[in-house]
């Protein structure tokens, strides 16, 4: 309700010679107005755009708008029927300048919370077009509609229906993205086992590597939600976004979770599609210059991993010259660098590049 509020404002605010008769018809319910402008057989999408407001405005201001978003984002159900049967385009985008990125009725849909709409411009579409942002709009609705409170029906509850129109791919980094910095005992772990079924299995990216789990979790809350998403059905080597768990966690240097992961059974050669495995993941950058100490000290994260990996049966033989070149560029710069840091030529070494 206060999204739509805040939008109605934004709209009657932007009112004048920027906004159609036909935005204003659609803002005030007119349906009657509507309904002459499409037997007129007059453009239903036209479009208006926001007004600035100073700087701050510029960024946050939105172009091309047309009548059924406004009609979306006002959760005018009727109104969005009257629009897209009349011939208005389901497909039509906004943006936003600064750069912004397209945005469509539904999309005004989902972020006003109106499952009843976004179903019903999803299902007049092809099943493709719209769906551009579900990976992240499930990610957010999870975090509000992720609980008993919201209903198991995905009819009404947001997160089930934008999940049923997903793919695998897209529902397992959603999933992850929403428990990433959750316990297993919230009301968002308890909803998503129960009623997200099957469980994606690529849903481990987030908790393992990524950069805010890192910074506002310890490692034991990171242990417990891998641990609550394998039992789940999570599998630990998916390549999800191009790496698995084990490979993000060597690339960050995260010794205790490339510890972890590998006590848990990770494979530490399990390749992703373009054939880079954990310990190339590790090795693709180096530090040059500085004090010797100092380099010493920020290249031994990246040596102790690598050892690691080597102790866990890693094999840097099927890195050969062209897999090298297409997956670590930076590797063979590093090595043919001279003088290289102890560090650096420890890693050269286990390459073959000494």
């Amino acid at each position: 309700m206060r999204r739509l509020l805040a939008l109605a404002l934004l709209l009657l605010a932007a009112c004048g010679d920027s906004m159609s008769p036909l935005h204003v018809a659609v803002l005030n319910g007119d349906t009657a107005t509507v309904r002459k402008w499409i037997a007129e057989k007059r453009n239903l999408d036209v479009t208006y755009d926001e007004k600035s407001r100073g700087l701050e405005g510029n960024y946050a201001r939105r172009v091309r708008i047309t009548p059924l978003m406004v009609a979306a984002g006002m959760g005018q159900l009727e109104m969005v029927k009257l629009l897209a049967e009349g011939g208005a385009n389901i497909y039509a985008e906004s943006n936003t300048q600064l750069p912004g990125e397209p945005r469509t009725a539904f999309d005004d849909a989902v972020d006003a919370g109106r499952t009843d709409i976004a179903r019903y411009l999803w299902e007049r579409s092809d099943r493709a077009r719209l769906g551009a942002r579900l990976e992240r709009q499930i990610t957010a609705a999870c975090r509000t509609h992720c609980n008993t409170a919201s209903g198991s029906d995905a009819n009404a509850n947001l997160v089930l229906f934008l999940l049923s129109l997903a793919n695998e791919t897209q529902r397992g980094r959603a999933i992850g993205n929403a428990l990433c910095t959750v316990d297993p005992a919230s009301p968002q772990a308890r909803f998503v086992a129960e009623h997200v079924k099957p469980f994606p299995k690529g849903t481990l990216q987030c908790v393992a590597f990524d950069g805010t789990a890192r910074a506002v979790r310890t490692q034991a809350q990171r242990e417990a939600m891998i641990e609550w998403q394998i039992a789940q059905g999570a599998d630990l080597d998916h390549v999800g976004i191009g790496y698995t768990p084990l490979m993000g966690a060597a690339s960050t240097q995260d010794l205790p979770m490339l510890r972890y992961l590998l006590s848990r059974g990770a494979k530490p050669n399990q390749p992703n599609e373009h054939g880079l495995t954990a310990i190339g993941a590790a090795v693709g950058s180096c530090v040059m210059g500085g004090p010797d100490a100092e380099t010493e000290k920020r290249m031994q994260p990246q040596v102790d991993v690598v050892e690691e990996l080597l102790r866990a049966g890693a094999d840097t033989r099927i890195y050969t010259p062209e897999l090298v070149r297409k997956n670590i560029p930076l590797l063979p710069q590093c090595c043919n660098r001279q003088p290289r840091p102890r560090a650096q030529d420890r890693i050269c070494e286990v390459f073959g590049m000494r």
